[in-house]
């Protein structure tokens, strides 16, 4: 299985963060992933057993994922998780989900996973810290959505032996690096690596990244 890391989908064209993609852009990814998943490709979610397919994911929560990306992926029926920041939602920066917004989108049919508390690399806290980090965040949206939330992306990609630790023991059962690369049958749940998408990849690049020919980024990641 490979899996989709995208951020920001909402930018305006031409912006030079690599993670801020423009609506037209995203709405051209979204079209070619469905003709794609009508031709055999599998779609699933994140959470789901390692099989052949895609799944879609999204960083930190951005208030795109609603106003964008729901429409367009739940019209193609392409399943999709988006990994919140509970500070970002908590912060009142219109950039982001909502308290609302969140629950809307999960009422909408996306899965929510954590993605930290305060969007801090998890290699840098103190235990205490990193307690928090995970466990903080997981029963806070756990509470906000009336459901489980087992599923996680570290912030940074940031991930060791220690924090992989203690993302089990705060209660993931699945969770995402920014390590390039497919998913392996029978790796590691709680390191899985993704298909990093930037903000000016073509759908010519997307393509390729799907079919393989970026892995060796897994080398600088």
């Amino acid at each position: 299985m490979r899996v989709l890391m995208y951020h920001e989908v909402g930018a305006a064209p031409g912006g030079r963060s690599i993670y801020a993609m423009d609506r037209g852009r995203f709405a051209a990814h979204a079209e070619w992933l469905a003709a794609r998943v009508a031709d055999g490709w599998a779609a699933r979610r994140a959470e789901d057993e390692v099989a052949a397919g895609l799944a879609i994911t999204f960083d930190d929560g951005y208030a795109d994922a609603l106003e964008i990306a729901a429409p367009l992926l739940a019209a193609r029926r392409l399943p999709f998780t988006v990994f919140v920041t509970r500070g970002h939602v908590e912060s009142g920066d219109r950039r982001y989900l909502s308290p609302a917004g969140l629950r809307e989108l999960a009422a909408a049919g996306a899965t929510i996973g954590s993605h930290g508390r305060r969007h801090v690399p998890l290699t840098s806290c103190t235990d205490g810290e990193l307690d928090d980090e995970l466990r903080g965040s997981r029963e806070w949206l756990e509470a906000a959505l009336g459901r489980a939330v087992t599923t996680m992306s570290y912030p940074h990609g940031a991930v060791d032996a220690r924090v992989r630790g203690a993302a089990v023991r705060a209660g993931y059962a699945v969770a995402y690096t920014s390590r390039f690369g497919p998913v392996p049958a029978g790796g590691d749940d709680l390191a899985r690596p993704r298909v990093d998408v930037w903000a000016r990849d073509g759908v010519g690049t997307l393509g390729a990244k799907l079919a393989g020919h970026w892995d060796w980024m897994a080398a600088r990641t």
